[in-house]
């Protein structure tokens, strides 16, 4: 049953979170094709279609992909972690944006030398120069891979309501860090302008009646113009081939067919074009039920990590954190940072902007009402939602910036968690392999 969540504050959760439960879950399996990324799911009879086949063994979706990388617990890679660098940076620098770029490039900085395993060839690149001094505003190298997706969705979810063109520019400001061309840059302003396009419509949801599915025709106009659509000579294309699957209502791997150049025997590759389509792709196939939307793309192979995050970055967003599944989510290892006060400064850095506060205040109160009916009670729980949030927006500048962790501070615990992860993970291919034989 599909889950819409129309309180802002839990859907910036559910964004959050969706981005470590995708990204965990997808970890184990980064590289490998379907074959292989089907893991338990091959074995309890699931085929290749996208449908999941629910067993006395596996009786839910969680069933078919618990978190397993250590002694049942999933660790989160890059995907996670630079979300969770640009909400530290946005926090930092609000208003100012080449603040802001300054900021996140210092952050990127501590990251690659606490020596992150797995990292694209285009981020190695860049942070490299970063270490060398080069401004952050000739660090980006010529490459379509998704590094810049993967951390935009939280930009456009705490901008929402921003316009469209100053919400791109952060979104810029943050994805030619690393990735100069047009090719990485188009799927990062479509993960942006979707979390966006999402938060407003669940916001708006909480004046309506029952739950309404995303409008195919609003969502073709959206991707068609975005700032770098005009750029990409293909992009037209991949978002007509959106359309045609929605219509049609194919299966995930039917949609992974459509795309050129994508070997479906080989998995969904870090190309922007491939990774980002078929995120996009997932979350409207199953639109709110987040374990069907994971499950999807899990299987499909290939980059499964970074397509995954995207995913349940998207996917939790609409559904908010309380409707991802507790098997996921109580199973993820995030040291050194920190969810909840992740959670705590998006709140903060969405209710105190000056355009997004007003709506962020009269949503939360429309959402406690809503979920209590039209009672006194709901009333009270409405004005004490009010307070709360009104609370939350006078948060100076200041004391959001003490909620920003110093990337100093934490980096001798990042650095050991990474050292202990490569093993880890190498450890693990391993036994995926000799399972899969």
């Amino acid at each position: 049953m599909a889950s819409i969540e129309t309180d802002p504050a839990a859907k910036l959760r559910g964004l959050i979170l969706g981005t470590a439960v995708g990204d965990s879950l997808g970890l184990p399996y980064e590289g490998r094709g379907p074959r292989f990324a089907g893991g338990d799911a091959s074995r309890a009879g699931k085929g290749g279609g996208g449908a999941i086949a629910i067993t006395a063994e596996t009786s839910t979706p969680t069933g078919l992909w618990p978190q397993s990388m250590v002694m049942g617990h999933g660790l989160v890679s890059d995907d996670t972690e630079q979300t969770l660098l640009v909400l530290e940076a946005m926090a930092s620098a609000p208003q100012d944006l080449e603040a802001f770029q300054r900021n996140l490039a210092m952050r990127l900085r501590w990251w690659f030398l606490a020596l992150p395993p797995g990292i694209g060839r285009a981020t190695l690149i860049a942070c490299l120069r970063l270490c060398l001094g080069v401004s952050p505003k000739r660090t980006g190298v010529d490459s379509g891979g998704n590094g810049a997706a993967m951390r935009s969705a939280l930009i456009g979810a705490l901008r929402w309501e921003t316009k469209p063109g100053r919400r791109q520019a952060i979104v810029r400001a943050s994805g030619t860090i690393t990735h100069s061309s047009p090719l990485a840059l188009i799927g990062a302003e479509a993960v942006a302008e979707v979390a966006a396009w999402e938060m407003r419509r669940g916001i708006a949801a909480a004046d309506e009646e029952g739950v309404t599915l995303p409008s195919i025709d609003d969502l073709e106009k959206l991707l068609l113009e975005l700032p770098s659509a005009a750029q990409v000579a293909d992009w037209a294309g991949i978002v007509g081939k959106i359309r045609e699957a929605a219509e049609t209502r194919e299966t995930v791997a039917e949609f992974c067919a459509r795309l050129d150049k994508l070997d479906i025997h080989k998995g969904v590759t870090g190309f922007t074009l491939h990774t980002v389509p078929v995120a996009i792709y997932a979350w409207l196939r199953h639109y709110g039920e987040f374990p069907d939307a994971i499950v999807a793309v899990l299987e499909r192979g290939g980059d499964t990590d970074t397509v995954a995050a995207i995913t349940g970055a998207l996917a939790g967003c609409t559904c908010g954190d309380e409707n991802i599944p507790e098997e996921w989510r109580g199973k993820i290892v995030t040291m050194p940072f920190a969810l909840p006060r992740a959670y705590e400064l998006a709140e903060v850095l969405m209710a105190g902007d000056s355009v997004t506060g007003a709506t962020y205040v009269a949503a939360k109160a429309a959402a406690a009402r809503n979920a209590m009916g039209a009672t006194p009670e709901a009333a009270a729980a409405a004005a004490a939602a009010r307070d709360h949030a009104i609370a939350v927006a006078g948060s100076s500048a200041l004391a959001m910036a003490k909620r920003t962790p110093s990337p100093a501070l934490r980096y001798p615990l990042h650095l050991l968690r990474n050292v202990l992860t490569i093993p880890l993970l190498l450890a693990h291919i391993i036994l995926v392999l000799v399972k899969a034989r």
